[in-house]
Parts: C-alpha cells; structure tokens; sequence
C-alpha cells in the first residue's frame, strides 16, 4: 500500500517538474518569436541581420537560463514534497507495525504541511482507539476469568480457541487452544448439543451431568456469526457451563429435611393419637392403664417439644444471625461442670465418666451457655451409645495456638461410611434411630464450634469407640 502510494506520489511529482519546464519554456518561446519578429520593424534590413545573430544567441542563453531556473525550482518544490512524502511512507510502515507514539515532520508551510499534520493526528486517533480497545480487551479478559461461570470458545466448530479457569475447573483438565473439544471434553451429550448448534445456526440449552465428579450444570451453545459473513456462518462457537450442583444440593436438602422433620414428628404423633384414642375406648377407667399411657404421652410430647426447640436452636445458628456473648472462661471449670451433670446417667448405664483436666487448662473467650450445650450434646451421646463396662473421657490442651477439647468412648463406634455425614443434620447411623433422638444434635454442635471460630471432626472405627474433637480460639 505505502509503495503503490509512493509510487502514485512520485509520478505526480515529475509532472509538476516537467509543467514548470514547458511553461517556463513556452514563455521564453513566446518572448523569441515576439523579439525576433520586432527586430526588422524597427531596424533597417541590413543591420537587422546583423542583429538577429547575437539576439539569437542571447535568446538561446535566456531560454537555457530560464529552463535552468525552472529545473532549480521544480528540484526544490520537489525536494520538500518528497520528504513529506518519504516521512509519511515511513510513518504509514510504522504504523502498520503497531507503533503509533512516533510522529512525521511538519513543514513550515504548504500543502505538504497540511498532509503532514492530518498524518500525525490520524496516528494519534490510532492510538487512542487501540488503546481504548486494548483497556475493554483486558476489562473483558478479566470479567471471563474471574466468572463463576465456564466459558469455552470454539473456532472451526471444534478446536479451542479460549478458555477460563472456571471451565477447566468443572472439567478436571486444561482446555489448551489449538486442542481439538472433542478430544479433552469426552462428552456425548455436550457434543450432541453442539452439532445442533452448528447445523440449525441457533442457541442450544441442557441440563447436563458433567465432568468426573458428574456435576449438574446448565449448558448454552451459541453460534457466533459476524456482521460481513452474508451466509450466516457460524465461525465459531461459545459454551457457557452454569453449575447447578449446589443448587440442586440444597434442593435435596430441603427436600430432605421436610421428609425427615414430617417422619419425626409423625411418629410421636401416631404414638399420641393411639394412647388417646385407647384411653377413650375404656382405658381411662383402669387407673393403672391410664397412668401407664399418659406417662407415654409425656414422653412423647416431651420428644417433640425437644425436636422443635432443636430445630429453632438449629434454625437460628445456620442464619449466621447468632453472635455468642464472649467472655473469659476456664475451659476445666467447665468441663467439670458438664461432667458432674452426667455422672448420674453414666452410673445408670454403668459406664465409667472421668476427665482429664489439669488446673492449668487453657483459657478461652466464648459463649458459656453455647459450649456447657455443645459439651451436653457430645457427652449425651458418647454414654448413651457406649455399652455397659465402658468409659467416656473428656480431656483438653492447647496446640497451635488453640485450645483443643476431646471426648472419647469405648462404644460401639460409626461404620466409616457414616463418618463423612454425622454432622449433618437428621443423619442417623442405624443404631441411633433406635435409641431415638432428634439427629440434630451433632449440627448444633458444629454451628457453634465453627461460630467460635473453632472447628470439629471426628475419628471412629466400628467397634472400637469414637473420639470427638472440637477446637476454639485461645483468648
């Protein structure tokens, strides 16, 4: 392009020179035709002739003189235009290299001048534009990258052109451009997808289980066509992965938790329904049976009136609206406290109650009523399923700048496969459901550990015991 203009350039330029030459040169011939034609009017004959030889020769000078004057003028005006025209080629190469800070001399004057300063602001608009364009780029880079969203471009239906972290997340593997979808993504379904895609030349959507941890997601196929492409191709292709997984989570677990909340308290209802219906039968009159069966009625009102305060305790905690009244306590105090309380049904179970706390137990900031309830919770179970003969014991430390509280059992212990789930809340192991409970207790007590700032696990192997572990912050 530079060179054809170049060119074009150069060719107007000599036409300049050679019009300034025939013009200068015409003039010139004009005033020898009109002075040789003058002379033999107002000259006799004779010295006419004798005249016309040095006129002649002084003509011939002028007109070479001229000619010269006219050359030395056109190399001048030629001289300028050409390094306007030199600086703005060099300038339109610079460009076309992506360097647009640099600019062309302007000269004093002329059209040339001119030429040169719409030169120089056409560059400066360049940059301006790019720059602007290089800003959205990065804003637009950024905005993909940090989506939650997995974004995945295709050029020639197939080949990855580009790719954010959260695509490769769902999919476990580097999507790498220049790699051909079909040969990292092996999925029949999105591939189904996208050959709809390519043939209708309109958006497709799924809901699909993807990836190796088969995660739910909502999948978009889009053609994308470009404004010059009258065919409407599509010349490439964007996926967009929305995950589901959690959302469906949580729908399950709500799911779940109406099942499981309807199922207990459905069961002590039925229990309620059938005393009260016996005793309306004739029952009431036997004072022993009637006793016999408000004592069951007690107890199972006694049941639902825990469920609904644990679902409320438990309700309140997961609504991160609970901020628990710190103040200074003595970690062994406590679990002195705790364990005195359970002495009783220890001994009643024939279990063996001890802690192993040393005067020197660490100090902590917390909610007294919430951790003397997450100590309840733990000891309750640990004697309610330990057989008789067995021990509980409690003990505490401090490591890692936390103080560190355990309670152990010689029970009967959790199946590993239950172990992940014990916090949750309404899982049972097998045995728990027929010892009764709410199974929100272990919940609760993970709220509160973790409103502390704390955290709980536990270690346990069938038949051999279990040992719950909650740590908290050191004051």
């Amino acid at each position: 392009m530079t060179w054809l203009l170049r060119r074009q350039l150069r060719g107007f330029g000599w036409r300049i020179a050679i019009a300034h030459l025939l013009l200068f040169a015409s003039v010139a011939a004009v005033v020898s035709v009109v002075v040789l034609r003058t002379i033999p009017t107002v000259l006799p004959e004779q010295q006419a002739l004798s005249v016309r030889g040095p006129v002649m020769v002084a003509v011939v000078v002028v007109l070479a003189a001229t000619v010269a004057l006219a050359a030395t003028i056109s190399a001048l005006l030629l001289r300028s235009t050409y390094r306007v025209i030199g600086d703005i080629t060099r300038g339109a190469r610079a460009v076309a290299a992506g360097q647009l800070e640099g600019r062309i001399y302007v000269p004093p004057s002329g059209q040339s001048r001119d030429a040169a300063l719409a030169f120089n602001r056409m560059s400066s608009a360049l940059r301006i534009k790019l720059n602007d364009l290089e800003q959205e780029k990065d804003t637009l880079s950024t905005l993909i990258a940090t989506m939650s969203e997995g974004v995945v471009h295709l050029v020639g239906s197939d080949v990855v052109a580009f790719a954010n972290p959260a695509a490769e997340a769902l999919f476990s593997t580097p999507l790498t451009p220049g790699r051909r979808f079909i040969e990292v993504v092996r999925d029949y379904e999105i591939h189904q997808l996208l050959g709809r895609c390519l043939d209708t030349r309109a958006s497709q959507q799924a809901v699909l289980e993807v990836g190796p941890q088969q995660k739910y997601v909502a999948v978009t196929v889009s053609p994308v066509v470009y404004e010059d492409d009258k065919a409407g191709d599509a010349a490439s292709v964007l996926l967009v992965f929305h995950d589901l997984t959690e959302v469906r989570r949580v729908e399950r677990s709500r799911r779940e938790f109406v099942a499981n909340v309807s199922h207990e308290l459905r069961t002590p209802l039925t229990t309620v329904k059938a005393a009260v219906d016996t005793l309306q039968d004739g029952a009431l009159e036997d004072r022993a049976v009637a006793i016999g069966f408000l004592k069951r009625i007690n107890s199972e009102v006694d049941r639902m009136t825990n469920l609904v305060a644990d679902l409320l305790e438990l309700s309140r905690l997961e609504s991160g609206h609970v901020v628990p009244h710190r103040t200074p306590l003595d970690l062994a105090l406590l679990i002195q406290e705790a364990v005195e309380r359970f002495a009783m049904p220890a001994a009643q179970n024939e279990v063996t109650l001890r802690h192993l706390v040393s005067d020197a137990a660490p100090q902590v900031s917390a909610d007294a009523d919430m951790l003397r309830q997450v100590l309840s919770n733990l000891l309750d179970n640990a004697i309610k399923y330990t057989a008789p003969s067995g021990s509980v014991e409690v003990s505490a430390r401090t490591a890692n700048g936390n103080a560190v509280v355990t309670v152990a059992d010689t029970g009967q212990g959790i199946p590993r496969e239950h172990v992940p789930h014990v916090f949750e809340r309404f899982y049972k192991v097998e045995r728990a459901r027929r010892e009764g409970g709410t199974g929100l207790g272990l919940a609760i007590v993970k709220h509160i550990v973790q409103a502390h700032g704390g955290d709980v696990f536990v270690e346990s192997q069938e038949g051999a015991g279990s040992t719950f572990v909650f740590t908290l912050p050191l004051e």
